[in-house]
């Protein structure tokens, strides 16, 4: 039987890439975006429906469709949506260190809690998109690694509550990749020219991350192989640049790993 997976934030970026992903295989691919017009894929099964993840309210549309007569529960839920925001730490505001949150944590967390009754009662998934930044701080990322930081934590927290549904939990962690999310990523209003050379050498730094960036397909083909896994896969990490800065925090003496994040940024 096949089965169907719900990708929330697909109208750009990695979101995108994982519907058609989905598409091109034996899956029933129910896609939500938060444009006023729907992506366009190749594949004429995609069920597009408008849904976004910062108005809750909306979530009427995705309820009805969902709960309708003959619709199947939804096997695996991936989650894609977020946004970048960086800037000195002391000049964010209050509304941005609340928006930060929210749209990278705490909406996140309402729509699982919404969804799970739509899930299948057999083996599900929820795959989300994190990022390096919820495992390693970085400077002008603080509030922006905040987010993520909760994010990861609360999902480690459901991990276990959610084996009681026979729902897994999946992190997938990519590094930099050409989505253009980066050249998105929201600048807090205000600077201070105290930090005026240093926010100079991490936009360097930055520019030379987009211009290595890996292929963005190769996470939407991770997130498939973890969605059709029949292993629990806790966390996975994509991209080199992903993989070292996770395992140097891991395995490296906390001085060491001080010392090279010193010599990149400071």
């Amino acid at each position: 039987m096949k089965k169907t997976v719900l990708c929330v934030g697909s109208t750009t970026g990695f979101g995108n890439l994982i519907v058609e992903q989905f598409a091109k295989s034996e899956w029933d691919v129910i896609a939500t975006h938060h444009g006023a017009v729907a992506p366009s894929w190749e594949y004429p099964k995609i069920k597009t429906i408008l849904f976004d993840l910062m108005q809750l309210d909306s979530f009427s549309s995705l309820e009805s469709y969902l709960s309708a007569p003959g619709t199947k529960p939804v096997d695996t839920i991936v989650i894609s949506a977020g946004q970048m925001v960086l800037g000195e730490f002391e000049s964010y505001s209050d509304q941005e260190i609340d928006d930060a949150l929210d749209i990278n944590f705490k909406a996140i967390a309402k729509f699982i809690i919404r969804i799970l009754p739509f899930m299948s009662k057999e083996r599900g998934k929820i795959i989300v998109i994190s990022s390096v930044a919820g495992v390693v701080g970085l400077p002008f990322m603080s509030m922006y690694s905040a987010s993520k930081f909760a994010l990861e934590g609360f999902l480690e927290g459901i991990r276990y509550e959610l084996k009681l549904r026979n729902i897994w939990v999946s992190v997938v962690r990519p590094g930099s990749h050409k989505t253009g999310f980066a050249s998105r990523a929201i600048w807090g209003m205000k600077t201070s020219d105290r930090y005026a050379s240093f926010r100079v050498q991490f936009k360097e730094f930055q520019r030379n991350l987009i211009h290595k960036a890996s292929d963005p397909c190769r996470v939407a083909k991770v997130v498939k192989k973890i969605a059709e896994s029949r292993s629990e896969i806790l966390y996975t990490e994509v991209g080199i640049d992903a993989l070292a800065l996770v395992n140097f925090r891991r395995f490296l003496p906390f001085r060491i790993f001080r010392a090279i994040l010193n010599r990149i940024f400071c």
